[in-house]
């Protein structure tokens, strides 16, 4: 359990159903206690702790922090748009995940933060699959979603976006995502895995993932340690079957993280010649690692052919790298809908099999 939320308010109905929604979907993180009478309330954390009180609008005055202890909001019927510096207000009638991600923000504000116990490394924690390429213009974000987007038909999925240029941009949620990530990173508080829960948005195409860096040299300036550390504890959360990250051509000393703690490596090639080069002078740097680093590479390799037309599949003898498809050559100005059609080709279907621990 990561906090106690206690919630105070007459309408004893909405609060019964606000607490059934989080314990069905968010039982192991809260546990939630009702309260119809501040006195009760008074009374009740005399003898026991809480770490979130959410008020109803008829209980604003009692609302304070200061008197509590804790972080505090109040639940609302409507929220309007102003500058009045005060109590934060929530909107009682929204998503049952965004109404907690607001929840977790409020925890994570506070000035205090239980040290929260995530799974352990190992079990039936999601697998990681890295996308990247040799070069720049051959699809690389475009086939990743629309795997993303295949696989969230069945399956919870992160997708990240780690590419320096990365122009991923959504107007739901713009104040959260990876920004708030980083910080929460570098901070010596213990909020990394709340922020993980509270920053993330469902798309449309039904897998999960983070809004762009406000300024995109935050990347730049995370460390190999930060980045082992982050993709642990997106692991840890034990949230998602799979976690699809795309770097592009990134190839720095976190980008060889992602390269280690990936279960598969999936590039994508273009067709002209100076791709061509590139690719092989990219295998020849992953050999030297294999060699002189120990990095294990080549058997989790797999490449996909974009942008290209060919009969055969080609195996790169003097690495062992396995080519598994191409993707659908298609004429269309739309990338959501040419991830659409990515995604309901059968391209993919056996990539699952071509996996080598």
């Amino acid at each position: 359990m990561w906090f106690k939320l206690f919630i105070c308010t007459t309408d004893t109905i909405y609060a019964k159903r606000l607490a059934g929604l989080l314990d069905r979907k968010y039982g192991d993180k809260t546990e939630v206690s009702i309260f119809s009478d501040i006195d009760h309330l008074s009374e009740y954390i005399g003898e026991h702790s809480v770490d979130i009180l959410l008020f109803g609008e008829e209980f604003e005055k009692e609302a304070s922090p200061e008197r509590w202890s804790c972080p505090c909001a109040i639940l609302v019927n409507q929220l309007y748009e102003d500058t009045e510096q005060g109590i934060k207000k929530i909107a009682r009638f929204q998503r049952g995940d965004k109404l907690f991600h607001e929840i977790l923000e409020l925890y994570s504000d506070g000035g205090k933060v239980k040290l929260i116990h995530t799974a352990s490394q190992g079990g039936n924690q999601g697998k990681i699959y890295v996308f990247a390429a040799a070069a720049g213009g051959v699809g690389t974000s475009t086939v990743a979603k629309a795997y993303a987007k295949k696989c969230a038909v069945y399956e919870k999925v992160l997708y990240l976006n780690f590419s320096m240029l990365n122009d991923q941009r959504n107007n739901e949620g713009q104040n959260r995502g990876l920004s708030d990530i980083l910080i929460a990173l570098k901070s010596r508080r213990d909020i990394l895995s709340i922020k993980l829960m509270s920053s993330v948005m469902e798309t449309e195409d039904r897998f999960y993932t983070y809004a762009a860096c406000k300024n995109p040299l935050e990347l730049y300036e995370m460390d190999e340690e930060n980045m082992e550390n982050l993709i642990i504890k997106m692991k840890a959360l034990d949230e998602y079957q799979k976690i699809i990250i795309d770097i592009g051509t990134e190839l720095g000393k976190t980008a060889l993280v992602l390269y280690r703690m990936a279960d598969q490596l999936v590039y994508i090639r273009g067709k002209s010649f100076v791709e061509e080069r590139k690719f092989r002078r990219l295998c020849e740097i992953f050999q030297y690692l294999e060699e002189k680093e120990q990095f294990h590479l080549f058997r989790k390799m797999l490449v996909y052919r974009n942008k290209t037309v060919k009969k055969e599949l080609t195996d790169y003898q003097d690495w062992n790298i396995r080519e598994v498809g191409w993707i659908p050559d298609l004429q269309m100005e739309d990338e959501n809908a040419i991830i659409a059609r990515i995604a309901q080709s059968d391209v993919f279907d056996d990539m699952e099999n071509q996996y080598e621990a």
